[in-house]
């Protein structure tokens, strides 16, 4: 379906990362890709805190349609 998704948890703090192609197929015919990241951990006071970095990128070696 064109994601892929990962996560990383150690010493409390968890991390999880999104890829989202343009639109499905194989990697080699995609012309940009979706990088969300996400990470949570508990705060002072027990509160969950969440920060959350995204960008878009673009694959050099692509030729076609967009």
């Amino acid at each position: 379906d064109g994601i892929y998704t990962a996560m990383y948890e150690r010493d409390g703090i968890t991390v999880v990362w999104t890829i989202e192609t343009d639109h499905p197929g194989p990697l080699s015919a995609i012309g940009m890709v979706r990088i969300h990241a996400a990470a949570s951990y508990l705060g002072r006071n027990k509160e969950k805190r969440e920060i959350h970095m995204a960008t878009m990128r673009a694959n050099p070696s692509y030729v076609g349609q967009r």
